[in-house]
Formats: C-alpha cells, structure tokens, sequence
C-alpha cells in the first residue's frame, strides 16, 4: 500500500518516467527510442501490468526496480507499470506514442488514438 501512494508513473509524447521508491526515491527516464516491446497483463478489474522491454545494452539493476519490474526476468530485468487503472486505453496510447517516436512524427498525447483495438491478456504490444 505504502509503495502504490508513492510511485508516480508520466507518459509523455517523447518517453516513460517512472518516480519509485518508499525511503529513497528513484526517477527511471525510459525515452521510446530505448524500448524495445511492452506487454500488457490485465485484470478482471480493469487495472493491468504494463512490462517495457529494453534493448539489451541499457540494462537496470533488478533490486532497483523491484517491486516494479516484471516477474522472472532477473537477467534482464524489464521495468513494469503495477496497476494501472484503465491498462488497455493506456496501452493503446502507449503504442501509438511509440510508433509515433519510432516514425519521427511529432505526436501529443491527446493526439494517440484510444480504443482501436482490444487486446487479450498477456499479449505483447510493442513490435
């Protein structure tokens, strides 16, 4: 409970910060340009995990994202969104910021499209 009322996840047109930390805060600055994939695993109440593969040269320490990184990837950890309300919509803006990053168009966030597809539990969202 303590780690939800301090965690602070910002989505941006350009990047991921993520403010974790309970005593000592950490600040993530994941750009688009550095992650790899997502994928997304939802709950029956709507919230849902968002995990961001990095490409394998940027590496953060497991210990320093635990609780927010992805479950039985210790080598590689990979940072991840805890319970996030409303995961599919922000997964689907998620996606259309990076391709918008990875297509060098300048998109805001109230420009990414909401609601195009649905996706299943556990399927992968970024190509």
């Amino acid at each position: 409970m303590v780690s939800a009322r301090s965690t602070l996840y910002t989505l941006t047109n350009k990047r991921v910060v993520m403010r974790i930390g309970i005593v000592l805060t950490l600040t993530f600055n994941l750009p688009f340009k550095r992650i790899a994939g997502a994928s997304l695993k939802t709950q029956a109440t709507g919230t849902g995990d968002i995990a961001l593969a990095l490409h394998p040269e940027d590496r953060i320490g497991w210990a320093h994202l635990w609780p927010h990184q992805r479950a039985w990837y210790v080598t590689q950890p990979q940072p991840t969104l805890r319970c996030v309300p409303n995961s599919v919509q922000v997964g689907e803006q998620l996606l259309a910021l990076w391709r918008a990053e990875r297509a060098g168009q300048s998109l805001h966030l109230g420009d990414a499209p909401v609601g195009e597809t649905a996706r299943a539990p556990n399927q992968g969202m970024l190509a």
